[in-house]
């Protein structure tokens, strides 16, 4: 099995949203998060599960808590060929924990298989809490594909 980070973005592994002048009430910022491409090739009945963690923000003098961000997945299989069975994650799920992107069943397709290609997107929200205080941020994402 192979990911790949697709779409007119792919070289960009990070999700940039932009500045803001530290607000006086909670603050959401949308971005996206790059397409994902899961590409299945084990040919048996096989399901598959991807997530993703977040670390803490941090800035030159101050952090942010991870859970400020949330994330709506999407999933799709790419043409005719892929087996069915594919379930998005929530919508709106919090990185104070674990978030589910997409998951793919042991649903077999017409060729008997659950191998095929799958897009996963997100929109991604983040919260800038009332009165943070101005910096750089940066915080690292983790996908896992299980």
């Amino acid at each position: 099995m192979r990911s790949f980070i697709t779409g007119s973005n792919s070289t960009n592994t990070g999700i940039d949203f932009g500045s803001l002048t530290s607000p006086n009430k909670p603050t959401p910022i949308a971005g996206d998060l790059n397409r994902i491409q899961v590409v299945d090739q084990r040919y048996g009945a096989y399901g598959w599960s991807l997530t993703a963690t977040m670390s803490n923000f941090v800035g030159a003098s101050v952090s942010m808590n991870k859970s400020t961000v949330s994330l709506s997945p999407s999933c799709a299989a790419v043409g005719a060929n892929s087996a069915p069975g594919l379930t998005a994650g929530g919508s709106s799920q919090s990185f104070a924990s674990t978030v589910a992107l997409c998951a793919k069943d042991t649903q077999t397709g017409t060729s008997g298989n659950t191998s095929g290609a799958y897009n996963v997107d997100a929109s991604v929200v983040l919260t800038i809490p009332a009165f943070q205080r101005a910096d750089v941020y940066s915080a690292i994402m983790t996908i896992t594909l299980s």
